[in-house]
């Protein structure tokens, strides 16, 4: 389906990068929705950090007692420690059909697959640097950032190597408008 989707942009536009640029765009704004109720429970359980840490004192964490009363807690406060890791799984979903995608369309003959210099089609080292900061920048501005986060992206980073630059340039345009949308969420958005 995302094949089709993307095709479709590349007819309008006759240029894969376009396309991908504008299937980005159009994802991003689609996940808003997600993104702003990821956004706003961050920001609560940064407020709740405080009883969470009462909640650990109290009760060893390993324990039935802390287990209840942390569900009981995040249950109260209406909170899904959950959701920011969903959110990564369905990103992670989202890029392997990607990468089906752009390897399927990397394979058709005639398509203009030169963006900025590159052929989308090939891995290249241009894209691969650039690639691996817009994917750090969102983080920056989570505080208490959990350790599965990094091993996520480190395991995202290796295997986006060696990719074609489609899937970098989605990637990167895909990091840096969720780094935008969180810097206005920031501005905008008080809790």
């Amino acid at each position: 389906m995302l094949t089709n989707i993307i095709i479709y942009f590349y007819q309008n536009f006759q240029n894969l990068g376009i396309a991908i640029l504008v299937f980005t765009i159009l994802l991003k704004i689609l996940l808003l929705p997600l993104d702003y109720l990821n956004f706003k429970q961050q920001k609560k359980m940064e407020k709740l950090n405080e009883k969470i840490k009462e909640i650990q004192k109290k009760y060893k964490i390993e324990s039935e007692e802390f287990s209840k009363e942390i569900a009981k807690f995040y249950k109260e406060e209406k909170v899904n420690p959950f959701l920011g890791i969903i959110l990564m799984v369905i990103q992670v979903i989202i890029l392997a059909q990607i990468y089906k995608s752009i390897n399927s369309i990397s394979k058709m003959q005639d398509i203009n697959s030169l963006f900025l210099g590159i052929d989308l089609k090939q891995p290249s080292f241009y894209f691969f640097f650039p690639t691996l900061i817009a994917t750090f920048l969102p983080l920056i501005s989570i505080k208490n950032i959990p350790k599965f986060y990094y091993f996520i992206l480190g395991l995202v980073i290796v295997i986006l190597a060696v990719q074609p630059s489609g899937i970098l340039l989605y990637w990167f345009l895909f990091s840096i408008f969720s780094f935008l949308e969180n810097l206005i969420f920031k501005k905008y958005i008080k809790s």
